[in-house]
């Protein structure tokens, strides 16, 4: 499994968080039981070891929320799962100081 980290600037300013990998990946039914506190997600016996607590995805959320930001997820199964945190323009350290990006 890799794992790709990055950045994005929408052009309204918000920025998002992206935090991908090329796990097993998950269905969009399951998606949302991902998103369940110590909840794992078994697409495919033959190829899941259960590894982690089930927690990633559900604080992931919490923070985001806490924050002020969204939460985007998007998997497909046996290719991967994306993560984008996206940050609206006010609850970025320019907006409050009257910068401008």
């Amino acid at each position: 499994m890799s794992s790709i980290v990055s950045t994005s600037q929408k052009p309204d300013i918000r920025i998002a968080l992206i935090v991908g990998d090329t796990s097993v990946g998950m269905s969009n039914e399951n998606l949302s039981r991902g998103l369940e506190p110590f909840s794992q997600v078994a697409e495919d016996n033959l190829v899941y070891a259960a590894e982690g607590t089930g927690l990633g995805l559900p604080l992931t959320a919490a923070l985001a929320r806490l924050r002020g930001a969204g939460l985007v997820t998007d998997s497909v199964k046996s290719v991967g799962t994306t993560v984008a945190v996206r940050y609206p323009q006010e609850r970025l350290v320019w907006a409050d100081i009257g910068l401008t990006a």
